[in-house]
């Protein structure tokens, strides 16, 4: 019975030795060794890991104390945590500074269990100590690269934000928040309509949501409330082509719409006090010239063939240049100042097309349009001058239709032409000089402006002017 006993004893105890070599030949190969003090901190065991971790054989190091590896300044620590491992009998992830065998400083992390005798005596500890050196090293350069990047960031114009694809802010810079009116906290894990008054939706024609679908750049411009944004949305992709993020750069251009919209309406008044000089004063001075040439030819000899066709050349180069001098104060001053005279001008612009360039021209208008204004008019007018032009000029259109109504949602005009059918994105932003302008006075009204091909043939221009 007894020799069993031992036997059994025996085998445990071989079964443990050979559980304990093979824990310290998984050890020996890694940047983690384990030792063994005594109740002094006196080395006693060391596996092979500490040859990768502080350089130089395991029998170099026992007998040593364990304040031996420590850098300088960090015995005092090492005491009093002493006296706090023997009472409590654990250390848990404790962070020292090593020196290796060579000079160099690591930094560990080492937990330890206390050991002690039948009656509770300490007669030392196990543990572990792990090399984390390259792990605080790369947190402190992550750190130090957010910290640039938070200075970089801040020190912009713009608002940048970094949206996940599910449109959830990660972060934001100090301009962002202050455009939101809300803290870095309060602004991360909120989507942009969170932060929008009066929105509790996405946009219709958000960048964002167009660059999360095609996955490519998008900018465009987007109101809330009294305030006007520029937003470049730019898609982060990963090493599949999936998207992984999308960053937000907005800036307010409130101001600068407000500057722009007064050069505009300057520039409106420049033209028409430019027109009324040349009617008031150039006009009727070639008015007088018209008369004086038209009494002239009833007065002189037609016998006198010579004198008669000079004058006669004479009259019809008078009345072509009041033509012409008609056309471009027409141009210069396409409305009047009655702001109903939307109406007649478009009727004087489709009258001028058919007339000029011989492409029939019609004007649907059932009702007189009312616009709140001359400035309104002018705008809607120029857009309209424009979408006509671009249609004798590209579209190789034998008829041009323009349609001015009102519906429930505003007041709609709209060009279309049974031409090639114009190319155009709507957001495109290398798109012609002509279109840009058409969008700028659309937006400094208002307005919604929005060109496409035709269903069968051409192209259709619509402007949606809100009431």
């Amino acid at each position: 019975m007894l020799q069993s006993e031992l036997a059994a004893v025996k085998n445990a105890y071989n079964e443990l030795r050979r559980f304990d070599q093979r824990k310290w030949l998984a050890l020996d190969d890694v940047p983690v060794f384990e030792l063994s003090i005594d109740a002094d901190a006196t080395i006693t065991s060391l596996n092979k890991g500490v040859e990768q971790v502080l350089g130089g054989g395991a029998e170099y190091y026992i007998g040593k104390n364990f304040t031996d590896l420590l850098v300088g300044g960090e015995e005092e620590k090492h005491d009093r945590l002493f006296k706090i491992f023997k009472q409590s009998g654990y250390l848990k992830k404790r962070i020292w500074k090593m020196r290796t065998i060579t000079g160099d400083i690591i930094t560990v992390i080492h937990s330890a269990r206390a050991l002690y005798d039948e009656n509770g005596i300490f007669v030392g500890g196990v543990g572990f100590v792990l090399d984390i050196t390259d792990s605080v090293n790369a947190h402190q350069a992550l750190l130090k690269s957010e910290k640039e990047k938070a200075i970089i960031l801040n020190a912009m114009s713009g608002g940048v934000s970094y949206v996940d694809p599910d449109l959830h802010v990660v972060w934001a810079n100090r301009v962002f928040c202050e455009i939101t009116g809300l803290s870095e906290g309060q602004i991360e894990g909120k989507k942009c309509f969170d932060f929008c008054p009066g929105n509790d939706s996405l946009c219709p024609g958000c960048p964002l949501l167009k660059a999360r679908a095609t996955k490519q750049l998008q900018i465009g411009e987007m109101t809330n409330s009294d305030q006007t944004f520029v937003m470049a949305v730019h898609p982060v992709l990963d090493e599949d082509g999936n998207l992984s993020a999308l960053v937000q750069v907005i800036n307010d251009i409130t101001e600068r719409k407000l500057l722009e919209r007064q050069i505009i309406e300057l520039s409106n008044d420049e033209r028409k006090r430019i027109g009324h000089d040349l009617h008031d004063g150039l006009g009727q001075m070639l008015t007088g010239i018209s008369c004086l040439v038209e009494t002239l030819i009833t007065v002189i000899d037609k016998s006198r063939t010579e004198e008669y066709g000079i004058v006669s050349k004479l009259a019809e180069y008078t009345r072509g240049t009041r033509l012409l001098m008609k056309d471009i104060i027409s141009g210069l001053c396409p409305i009047s100042n009655d702001a109903e005279d939307i109406t007649a001008s478009l009727a004087c612009l489709a009258g001028r097309i058919e007339s000029v360039y011989k492409v029939a021209c019609v004007l649907d208008c059932p009702v007189p349009i009312l616009l709140d204004s001359v400035n309104v008019s002018s705008h809607v007018f120029l857009i309209v001058q424009e979408a006509v032009n671009n249609a004798l000029k590209h579209s190789c259109c034998s008829s041009i239709k323009i349609v001015a109504c009102r519906k429930e949602n505003g007041i709609r005009f709209v060009v279309s032409d049974n031409g090639n059918g114009l190319v155009v994105e709507n957001n495109d932003q290398h798109s012609g000089y002509g279109f840009r302008i058409m969008r700028y006075r659309a937006s400094i009204i208002g307005a919604k402006l929005l060109i496409e091909r035709g269903p069968e043939s051409g192209t259709i221009v619509s402007i949606l002017l809100p009431t």
